[in-house]
């Protein structure tokens, strides 16, 4: 049985955004869908998030499903 060959990181840094690089995923999407993203409805309320729209909501679920994913790691 041979050994495998140790090798040592020098450079962290680039070894960091190299591990991160490793799970993106790039996605093209049209202006329309971009500026929809939010959903017209605004509470007023005070420290509440913005309420995503129905199709940003059904193409997260999509990815979900086609990847595989956690709603948490998209």
């Amino acid at each position: 049985m041979q050994n495998k060959p140790i090798y040592r990181r020098r450079n962290w840094s680039e070894y960091h955004a190299a591990l991160i690089q490793k799970g993106s995923l790039s996605i093209w999407m049209e202006e329309e869908a971009i500026k929809n993203w939010f959903s017209s409805f605004h509470t007023c309320s005070a420290g509440r998030p913005e309420i995503y729209s129905n199709k940003a909501i059904l193409m997260m679920l999509i990815l979900r499903e086609v990847y595989n994913l956690t709603l948490r790691n998209l």
